[in-house]
């Protein structure tokens, strides 16, 4: 399922009901009211969640809708998204790694309040599940902004301290610090919010961001990666932009 680029009203990619071996690879989503990427269910799996763009979308909130019962096998690598982890349903097994996640900083609403959203909020049934370097925005108004397997934190530093979770975690700040021309989208807060053209976004990396080299070697998957270390999200600094939409021949 590569490549396309989409203004929704609905989830941009559901893999609902899947049962084994599900690749979403590099799409660029934009302007979307519902959590963008839906995963519930998936039987047996795994549904493979690479390089994926999200911008504009759910008032920034989760970014993967998990509601099903059963989240079998996800795995998450090197995705760019303008929402936060957070999730009621949980995942037998994730494999959760290389991500950036830039949520807001402020709730929509009293409702928005009241749901007690947070920065992460994740938990695996299995103990082998891998939860580690991503980057996540800070600075929502909570207490306890990082839940992991009902337990809650009120760092990523926390969270890593007393857990095997985000020991490489990296809490980054504004979108300036990260991307090289992209302002916070206002992230969908209703049908008539702001639609963005995605020319005019660049979610490059700017080179001196946290998140460049901050990630972890995924064989197969980075091994193109320049510097130290792999960077986070799904543009890698210094290589070429994927091509999204249609192509006027095949390759």
């Amino acid at each position: 399922m590569p490549s396309y680029q989409c203004s929704v009203t609905d989830n941009f990619i559901e893999t609902d009901g899947g049962y084994a071996n599900i690749r979403v690879l590099r799409n660029r989503c934009f302007n979307g009211m519902a959590a963008p990427l839906s995963v519930q269910p998936v039987y047996a799996g795994p549904v493979y969640w690479i390089r994926n763009v999200v911008y504009n979308a759910h008032k920034g909130a989760r970014a993967f809708k998990l509601e099903g019962g059963v989240n079998d096998n996800v795995i998450c690598y090197h995705n760019t998204l303008t929402n936060h982890w957070t999730n009621a349903g949980g995942l037998q097994f994730g494999d959760i790694r290389n991500n950036l996640f830039m949520g807001p900083t402020r709730f929509f609403g009293q409702r928005d309040r009241d749901r007690g959203r947070s920065v992460l909020k994740i938990g695996f049934q299995d103990p082998a599940g891998l939860l580690d370097h991503n980057a996540h925005r800070t600075g929502l108004p909570v207490e306890m902004p990082f839940v992991f397997n009902n337990r809650a934190f009120a760092s990523l530093a926390d969270l890593a301290e007393s857990t095997d979770a985000e020991r490489h975690g990296v809490e980054v700040g504004s979108y300036d610090q990260v991307f090289v021309a992209a302002e916070e989208p206002e992230h969908a807060p209703s049908n008539q919010g702001r639609l963005y053209r995605p020319e005019e976004v660049d979610l490059r990396l700017k080179s001196d961001s946290p998140v460049v080299d901050a990630g972890c070697r995924l064989p197969g998957i980075n091994d193109r990666f320049s510097g130290k270390a792999p960077d986070l999200g799904a543009y890698e600094l210094g290589n070429p932009l994927p091509h999204y939409g249609p192509r006027s021949k095949r390759n």
